[in-house]
């Protein structure tokens, strides 16, 4: 299936929802799944849907250093727990109440307890570690300085931190729709059973 037909795929389901409310979609993956290259990507067809989207990235609440790190910078407890400020992302998601409105936010650890209520439809995006740390060496070795240092720092505190989070909260479990990212070009749908992680607002 090609790129443009999942996209739009996506971005018919997430139309086809309840308009009474605002509609809450998160996209959730691991680092360098290709969380937000999708979740921009969907901006545009839900747009020629009709509807009103607020764009969104959890990146944007990252707790500061001192937080982040306190359980030190290799910790791979400490990138799961404390990363994000939970509570600015739900004020941030909350803040939108206009009816027919998608409020669309990618991130890691979004279907983790606490986050995934939230959600009113939700993707997980899926691709092999193999896949993504060779994606984090092109995007991340000029900013640490040498693909090793990449993939030291993938071995000791991200990866560990993401089979964490897979073992505590299971996101595939909770995901609407599972999309398999390996191939960028060709991504798919992953099939889940009828009505998963779809949910009624509160």
């Amino acid at each position: 299936m090609s790129r443009v037909l999942v996209v739009n795929e996506l971005a018919s389901r997430i139309a086809a929802l309840d308009h009474g409310r605002p509609i809450r979609v998160a996209v959730d993956g691991v680092d360098a799944a290709g969380k937000t290259m999708l979740a921009d990507e969907l901006v545009a067809p839900l747009e020629q849907l009709g509807c009103v989207v607020t764009r969104i990235s959890a990146d944007s609440f990252l707790n500061p250093p001192e937080i982040r790190y306190r359980l030190g910078r290799d910790s791979a407890e400490g990138f799961y727990r404390d990363s994000f400020d939970h509570g600015a992302i739900v004020a941030a998601v909350m803040s939108t109440t206009d009816a027919g409105a998608v409020v669309l936010i990618d991130g890691i650890f979004l279907l983790r307890p606490g986050l995934r209520d939230l959600w009113y439809f939700s993707i997980f995006v899926r691709a092999s570690f193999a896949v993504t740390v060779g994606r984090a060496e092109l995007r991340d070795t000029p900013r640490l300085g040498s693909v090793d240092a990449v993939r030291d720092r993938y071995a000791r505190r991200y990866v560990p931190g993401q089979l964490l989070y897979f073992a505590e909260a299971q996101p595939e479990r909770h995901a609407s729709v599972i999309v398999d990212n390996d191939d960028v070009e060709r991504p798919l749908i992953v099939p889940v059973s009828s009505g998963r992680g779809v949910r009624d607002h509160d």
